[in-house]
């Protein structure tokens, strides 16, 4: 290097010293690379023996260290790109995961070239899949269920998401943003949408899912099936609250999502039949429901004399469209109602 004794005693010399600086740079290279490639002998040699493994993780930390000396004593070489991918791998096999995030961040961000960014970008996803692993391994970390009507119980509020699924969630939308024709994008925006789900965010959840859905009914439904009945779940977790008019709103959100599904790619699919099946039983039912009420308490407005009225979402709930006061298709909110239907759900019950 220019701080040795050799450059200083030589500097005059300008042929001499780009020679010498050029053999010790293929020096340095060529230790790293013979070391890394021992790694990976060592690694296919061994499948299936713990221990041979961990002598071979101390080789890829080796290769790593000399990559990385290289990397800051050659910043401007032309090979610093490629071999700054080749550093992650050797981390990421070393088992150094946040190192070695680091590492393919630098990669998948550099503006030296791009020849590596996807499979950076998809190994920061996997490095942090591993980190998560282990962390559940070494009970750090576990993870809520799915939710359903039997572990979540409304109101739903976000649970806090951990800071390593956070940065993992930000990993797969890089990815779903700046490689959007890699095969893998579909699944990995199904899996950024589950996140949030475990986590109740509901609107978040229910955004990605959607997108899901809209993005994947056309050529792979059954991704799209997956979404509208995970969308579903949150709102029939909704509806099992107690506040009537919160009830509603889930009610009005069920029918929505239902004719939503019906209009799309999916529900026109030749693999909906069972999905359109049980998304007709759940609009008859939710009628079914609100029939119940008008008639459950007409009965008791005529027999005690009272004039009460059945709770109703502020927005649009189920009462409403299944009443016809809801507002017409793509009116403001807080328009009036379609011609025909009334300002107020009247709870007595049509005849004929």
């Amino acid at each position: 290097t220019k701080d040795s004794e050799w450059y200083r005693a030589n500097k005059d010399n300008p042929d001499l010293v780009a020679e010498g600086l050029q053999i010790a740079e293929d020096a340095l290279l060529g230790a790293a690379t013979n070391v890394h490639v021992q790694a990976q002998a060592c690694k296919d040699r061994n499948k299936g023996d713990a221990v041979k493994q961990v002598e071979c993780r101390k080789m890829y930390a080796d290769a790593a260290d000399l990559y990385e000396k290289y990397l800051t004593v050659y910043p401007n070489s032309k090979k610093t790109y490629e071999f700054s991918e080749y550093y992650a791998d050797a981390l990421y096999y070393a088992g150094k995961l946040p190192e070695a995030i680091k590492a393919y961040t630098a990669v998948r961000d550099s503006a030296l070239d791009n020849k590596y960014q996807e499979e950076a970008a998809m190994m920061i996803i996997k490095s942090y899949e591993d980190t998560i692993e282990q962390m559940k391994a070494d009970k750090k970390l576990e993870d809520p269920p799915i939710p359903d009507e039997k572990n979540t119980k409304p109101p739903v509020t976000p649970l806090a998401m951990p800071e390593v699924y956070q940065k993992f969630a930000a990993s797969l939308d890089w990815f779903v943003k700046h490689l959007p024709h890699n095969p893998r994008v579909p699944d990995l925006r199904y899996a950024a949408a589950v996140l949030q789900l475990r986590y109740r965010n509901w609107p978040e959840s229910r955004r990605r899912l959607q997108e899901v859905a809209d993005l994947s009914c056309a050529t792979k439904p059954e991704a799209g099936f997956k979404a509208y009945e995970a969308i579903l779940a949150t709102y029939f977790i909704d509806f099992s609250i107690e506040d009537e008019e919160a009830k509603d709103c889930a009610l009005g959100k069920l029918l929505m999502v239902a004719d939503q599904f019906g209009e799309s790619a999916c529900g026109k699919s030749p693999k909906a039949t069972d999905y359109i099946a049980r998304f007709n039983t759940i609009k008859s039912t939710v009628k079914a429901a609100v029939i119940t009420k008008r008639l459950t308490l007409a009965l008791e407005n005529e027999e005690k004399g009272t004039n009460k009225q059945l709770t109703q979402c502020r927005e649009v709930g189920g009462i409403a469209i299944v009443t016809g006061t809801a507002p017409a298709p793509g009116a403001a909110p807080g328009a009036t109602p379609a011609a025909g239907g009334a300002s107020k759900v009247s709870t007595e019950v049509d005849i004929g």
